[in-house]
């Protein structure tokens, strides 16, 4: 913007003064990733520890961050979530600049990936789909995610925690029709433990845990390889229908 001295104004004269960014709707961010993206190049190269990290050796503290992260939505307290959302966003701002170092990606591929997924995942906002519940909008997400994976179980982390796993697991069979491929837990077990109720299966459950750990057992690993078998059955048999319907 040229300056006013010499500009031959007069009372009749206007000036524009742009917003401040941020200031409308359509502004850019008001607090953009720059600054921390600096600092996070400059602990590459002034910190020992910093510098010495990977993927690989970062990936516990992803894990630590997001559960504390979790831990602060329980607490209720706004100060606690912003302290480790910021935790967490510093996660994925390191994983970026390593990213960068390394020539395969940055921040902006990452932003412009998770953009797009979310119109992707979202037709019925940004294309023509029709969803007027929330049980449609997650239906036809899991139906999205399944057909971008490839299998009917849609990519679930094998690094969830085994009991999360599970229960995603057999979610997602059940959305499938696969349901019924999943053993249910005895009924003389629950009659003993006075049913489906929240407590009594929790008791079930330290139980197990109890027993596993009496026999030298880790049970995350056991149940780990119990979904993986799972899996790979739930897979084939999806396969198996598929092809049965591409032949008739």
């Amino acid at each position: 913007m040229r300056a006013m001295d010499g500009c031959g104004y007069d009372q009749h004269t206007s000036v524009h003064v742009p917003g401040l960014p941020g200031s409308g709707s359509s502004a850019p961010c008001r607090y953009p990733l720059d600054a921390l993206v600096n600092i996070m190049q400059i602990l590459r190269r002034r910190c020992p520890w910093d510098r010495e990290q990977d993927h690989r050796t970062l990936r516990s503290y992803v894990l630590e961050e997001a559960y504390e992260l979790v831990d602060a939505i329980d607490s209720g307290s706004s100060h606690k979530l912003v302290d480790e959302l910021g935790d967490l966003l510093l996660q994925v701002v390191f994983h970026c600049v390593i990213g960068m170092e390394q020539g395969a990606f940055d921040l902006n591929r990452v932003v412009d990936g998770v953009g797009e997924k979310l119109r992707r995942r979202h037709p019925h906002v940004f294309g023509d789909s029709t969803v007027c519940t929330s049980e449609g909008v997650l239906a036809q997400w899991s139906r999205l995610k399944t057909e971008e994976a490839g299998d009917i179980l849609g990519n679930i982390p094998r690094s969830l925690p085994a009991l999360m796993r599970a229960a995603r697991v057999q979610s997602r069979a059940g959305a499938a029709g696969l349901g019924d491929q999943i053993p249910d837990v005895p009924a003389a077990v629950l009659s003993e433990h006075g049913g489906l109720q929240e407590r009594a299966l929790g008791e079930l459950l330290l139980g197990i845990a109890r027993t596993a750990a009496a026999r030298g057992v880790d049970p995350e690993t056991a149940l780990h390889r119990a979904i993986d078998g799972l899996v790979a059955e739930l897979n084939e048999k999806a396969k198996a229908g598929r092809g049965k319907g591409e032949q008739g």
